[in-house]
């Protein structure tokens, strides 16, 4: 038995050997005996690598190489590099080339072919490309959450307009034009009109933007919708009124 499997792995491995495969594809690296393609396409600098596109290419052989040929050529977008090859290849060759292009919107494309028998006469073949496409556009800015207090209108200044019994809520307000007074009132649930009057603001006559801050009563009776309302007073003391609703819950 022991012997039996001995043979069965010399047999084996005379296969592995004799029957190498031919005509192999990859990108970015291949070997096949003694014959290797090397390919690497990719964008550099600046902008978070997205400027430049380098191409780089390697094929060569080992000195068990016999009647090889070896090719490589470059690519940006349709226009085709001079190809670089070597024949008839029978001993270690090592063909290479590097191109950086600056400031290159297109696309590249880079090729490495090595081919050819060994020493034993048995054929092999490597074969590797590698490709970049055009300069993506850059990335969008990060979404931003625009200030309400910067445009006109009266606003939560958290941006909430839900609270719990005895929260502190605060409200700005920017006019649609200078003011000289502004009456702040609260409505509590089940009130109707403008409520109770909290507080003043005086302004100079160029003043445009108002703060006002309440605090909600405590306890789980106090619960529903309250009304801020600024009764604005204009310089030119013409009137207008701006408001919402926060809803108080106990949960």
């Amino acid at each position: 038995m022991k012997l039996y499997r001995v043979l069965l792995l010399i047999f084996c491995s005379g296969i592995l050997f004799v029957g190498a495969v031919s005509d192999i594809s990859a990108a970015g690296f291949q070997r096949d005996g003694p014959y290797e393609a090397v390919a690497d396409a990719h964008r550099f600098g600046g902008n978070e690598n997205r400027l430049h596109v380098s191409l780089y290419a390697r094929a060569s052989s080992t000195d068990r190489a016999r009647n090889g040929y070896l090719n490589i050529y470059f690519r940006i977008d349709n226009v085709w590099s001079e190809s670089l090859n070597r024949y008839p290849v029978n001993d270690h060759i090592y063909l290479s080339d590097n191109h950086d292009f600056q400031f290159e919107e297109n696309s590249g494309y880079v090729y490495a072919y090595a081919s050819g028998q060994d020493t034993g006469g048995i054929w092999f073949s490597a074969f590797a490309d590698d490709s970049v496409g055009p300069m993506p556009p850059p990335d969008p800015p990060p979404a931003t959450n625009p200030d309400p207090c910067d445009t006109v209108g009266l606003y939560s200044v958290n941006g909430l307009y839900t609270a719990s019994p005895g929260d502190s809520h605060e409200s700005c307000l920017m006019t649609d034009a200078s003011y000289s007074e502004v009456y702040w009132y609260v409505a509590s649930p089940g009130v109707d009109g403008l409520g109770t009057l909290q507080e003043i603001d005086t302004g100079d006559g160029t003043t445009t933007e108002a703060t006002f801050s309440y605090t909600f009563p405590s306890g789980a009776m106090y619960t529903g919708e309250y009304k801020i309302t600024a009764y604005i007073y204009r310089s030119d003391q013409s009137v207008y009124e701006e408001s919402y609703t926060v809803d108080v819950s106990a949960d």
